[in-house]
């Protein structure tokens, strides 16, 4: 039940999916950027749902433009080692992960992650 007054919010992209990907779900549907509070924060609330490992020191990387204008402008980062990784890379290894859970059945699942990451 909602109060009055009360701002409604409502999902137009899978909440399961990272920032990068849901900005650019909400781009192909012509909608504007969300600048809702896990849009704009780098770690997604806390999620880590697109942060991705650092090849070099395996610390953690994320976009580090993400509250102050569009996601495609964004820089990513790894808040450990400072780490530069070009958009293109990102969403490169978004993508290949994604395709990798596509085709493994959940109890093979774990295994996969697991050969993901050791390959970085």
């Amino acid at each position: 039940m909602c109060s009055r007054g009360e701002i409604l919010t409502c999902a137009l992209t899978e909440p399961l999916l990272c920032t990068l990907q849901r900005q650019a779900s909400l781009k192909s549907m012509s909608r504007p950027s969300c600048r809702c509070s896990r849009c704009r924060d780098p770690r997604e609330l806390g999620t880590d749902i697109g942060t991705l490992v650092c090849a070099k020191c395996s610390g953690s990387v994320v976009g580090i433009d993400a509250a102050s204008g569009p996601i495609e402008n964004s820089r990513w980062k790894c808040l450990q080692c400072d780490e530069l990784i070009t958009l293109d890379e990102v969403s490169e290894r978004i993508t290949n992960v994604l395709n990798m859970f596509k085709l493994v059945k959940p109890p093979g699942m774990v295994s996969a992650v697991n050969v993901w990451f050791s390959d970085k």
